[in-house]
């Protein structure tokens, strides 16, 4: 949720709700409809290995990555510390 505050204007952000683990392909439909995708998993092994699933699932020319500044384990760790994502512009 902190990246609902965090991030400019209109962006939807999607959740899983129990972790990186937690995919399932049928959520799909939920993200046909947009250009663009960022995925912006947890620093651990559990979200590298889910950004790699995911992204592949999403299409590597609609998928692109957020990358949390390397001493945080997750966003609401590196958005409390001051850390502020930006989406590249395209």
């Amino acid at each position: 949720w902190a990246m609902c505050r965090a991030l400019p204007g209109d962006v939807r952000v999607l959740a899983l709700p129990s972790g990186a683990a937690a995919w399932k392909d049928f959520w799909m439909d939920d993200i046909e409809m947009f250009r663009r995708v960022f995925l912006c998993f947890d620093n651990d092994r559990a979200g590298k290995q889910a950004t790699d699933k995911v992204l592949r699932k999403v299409g590597w020319a609609k998928g692109h990555t957020l990358k949390v500044p390397g001493l945080y384990n997750d966003a609401r760790e590196a958005i409390e510390a001051g850390w502020a994502p930006q989406l590249p512009s395209m």
